[in-house]
């Protein structure tokens, strides 16, 4: 599955064919302004869409409206009521820039977004905001039963919990809190942040 700003959801069943033929999803969805896509490592027939982007990287960005799940692989989508902006353009998932799923428990997802980190224990059906400020990437690795969750928050640099982001600790040196736009990647073999 691939999500587009401004050309919503396509899905390809066949990505080794060449060439390989997608399918758009859904024309009706609330926003088709697709800002990141999830999967499950634990159940890949679960994915999450975000929505949004923030006109901060440009001056035509898109405003969303939460956060889409699908249980078939992505054929079929439900938008998640717990993310509904009553009004749009002033919603905590107005802007969505990433999501994470846990690599321990299914149904454990974070939100990375412009009104802060969400965390939902139960697949999406709620969210809990545990760090606020303007969050623009999240990335987990396993460690144990939980997860260790990095974030970037803008202005405030690099955060880490050892709790499945539950509590967050700063971990970035003051000068690197001046990034307007930062990612975060994890390396599968050391576990270094980069």
């Amino acid at each position: 599955v691939v999500g587009g700003v401004a050309g919503g959801l396509w899905k390809t069943t066949n990505l080794w064919a060449s060439p390989a033929t997608w399918a758009y999803v859904d024309d009706f969805l609330a926003t088709l302004a697709i800002s990141t896509v999830a999967v499950d490592p634990l159940n890949p027939q679960v994915l999450y869409a975000g929505t949004g982007e923030a006109a901060i990287y440009n001056y035509d960005g898109q405003p969303g409206n939460g956060i889409f799940r699908s249980t078939d692989g992505g054929s079929t989508w439900t938008h998640l009521s717990s993310t509904v902006n009553p009004n749009p353009g002033n919603g905590s998932f107005n802007n969505v820039f990433k999501i994470a799923c846990s690599p321990t428990t299914s149904g454990r997802v974070y939100a990375a977004c412009a009104r802060g980190f969400f965390l939902s224990t139960d697949g999406g059906a709620t969210w809990t905001l545990t760090q606020s400020g303007f969050v623009q990437d999240v990335a987990t690795k396993a460690n144990g039963g939980d997860d260790d969750v990095y974030l970037y928050a803008r202005d405030s640099g690099v955060y880490k919990s050892l709790n499945s982001g539950q509590t967050f600790s700063p971990i970035s040196p003051p000068s690197m809190n001046r990034a307007a736009r930062a990612v975060i990647g994890l390396s599968a073999s050391s576990g270094d942040v980069y």
